[in-house]
């Protein structure tokens, strides 16, 4: 039996209009030939200590992003994360978030027994950056899963706090002067993921910064964290993916946007929201429950990034732009049923160290009252709605049932509590 490999097959057969990432939505890659599957042998170079064609490979990927140095990377930008958490705690910074994070921060300070302060916003930390007396290391995440950037140049630090940017939704922004330009020459770490906008394979992603003691360190802790067993054709896929979108990319991205543009706002009778990367295409139709209308795309063929709440995202790609009208007459035949909880706003709570706790795992219906032992949320994005430490209030909990079949952080259906 070959379960996961047959429910591929079967996807495959029914599915042929893909608007979710990878960014080749299905499309051959430049490299899919599985001669290319090899492994470190004498003249292919070692990722955690590369020094010849990976190397070199990561010089070009540098330049293409402004920067002086890259690590490639095969385990998405959750390694990433990972890496650029251990250094930083590791060097002695206070870390801060500002905005929503993604699970895989909250994650990384666990595993590596950090704490943290959080923030609203770049407003609000700036008001209280002389507050803290420690030098910080500052994560912020844009552009988000919606398309919207952040003004992180605004970001005010001293000068002995890093800056760390999670642009995984951004890899594609430096081909094309009509996406957002990110400040990168404001930033000291930041990290891209190819495969979610761009023909790269699944986990092909990359950390870059200016600064060579930064640099040396950073790939100290990839070769720590890093499998020793990175794929080869994700790293290929890298490549090629760079190399095709340096020549192209001021093309593809000019034919999206003219495209989503003759859409005049509005899409088999949902609303196109104003995001700042026109290629995430976000479509609401007010009060109407955006999991139903996923499914019944589904159903006809057609698979999308996200349904969060009453909210459809969609990656548009060189390689779907051409399906758009596919949508538009699929959703137009969609039946609108009521959401029954619309989103809610709460302030981010800190992340405490509690330093002996046993964990006993609930049944999300019976959880009201309990401290939640990690982060539980809506998937995608993996924005939690409950944070580590926090008690599981009435509020959170009836958004997740409402989005049960759509969670993160649970375990086999339970939620992982403090005791």
């Amino acid at each position: 039996m070959r379960p996961l490999y047959d429910k591929l097959l079967s996807h495959i057969s029914k599915s042929n209009s893909r608007f979710h990432m990878p960014g080749h939505n299905g499309n051959n890659l430049f490299c899919v030939d599985n001669k290319l599957d090899l492994t470190e042998l004498k003249d292919l170079d070692n990722l955690l200590s590369s020094s010849s064609c990976i190397y070199e490979s990561e010089k070009y990927l540098a330049k293409a992003y402004s920067s002086n140095y890259s690590l490639m990377l095969t385990q998405g930008s959750t390694s990433a994360m990972q890496i650029s958490m251990c250094y930083s705690i590791n060097q002695g910074y206070e870390i801060v978030s500002i905005g929503e994070m993604h699970s895989s921060f909250y994650n990384s300070i666990r595993l590596f027994s950090g704490e943290m302060i959080s923030f609203s916003s770049i407003e609000e930390f700036n008001l209280n950056r002389k507050n803290i007396k420690k030098k910080c290391a500052i994560f912020i995440t844009s552009p988000n899963y919606f398309g919207q950037t952040k003004e992180v140049e605004k970001i005010q630090k001293d000068k002995e706090d890093i800056l760390v940017l999670d642009a995984a939704h951004g890899a594609h922004f430096v081909y094309s002067k009509l996406l957002p330009q990110l400040p990168y020459e404001n930033v000291d770490i930041f990290f891209v993921s190819f495969h979610k906008t761009m023909p790269a394979i699944t986990g092909a992603s990359a950390l870059f910064t200016q600064d060579e003691n930064i640099y040396l360190n950073l790939k100290y802790y990839r070769s720590m964290i890093h499998s020793t067993s990175p794929n080869y054709m994700t790293m290929a896929s890298i490549d090629c993916a760079r190399d095709d979108f340096e020549k192209n990319g001021e093309l593809y991205y000019a034919k999206i946007k003219q495209v989503v543009d003759s859409y005049n706002g509005q899409i088999g009778g949902f609303n196109i929201l104003n995001t700042d990367d026109f290629s995430r295409l976000v479509l609401q139709s007010d009060g109407v429950d955006a999991n139903e209308i996923l499914e019944q795309l589904h159903d006809k063929g057609i698979d999308i990034e996200m349904a969060y709440l009453d909210k459809l995202v969609l990656i548009l790609t060189p390689y779907n732009i051409d399906k758009l009208n596919k949508l538009e007459k699929a959703l137009e035949q969609t039946n609108k049923t009521k959401l029954e909880k619309k989103e809610f706003n709460k302030p981010l709570v800190k992340a405490k160290e509690i330093k002996s706790y046993k964990i006993d795992f609930v049944d999300l219906e019976k959880s009201l009252g309990y401290v939640c032992a990690c982060e539980i949320g809506i998937y995608p994005p993996s924005i939690p709605v409950v944070h580590s430490y926090e008690i599981i209030e009435e509020e959170s909990l009836k958004v997740l049932i409402a989005n049960k079949d759509h969670l993160f952080g649970l375990v086999n259906g339970k939620v992982a509590v403090l005791k």
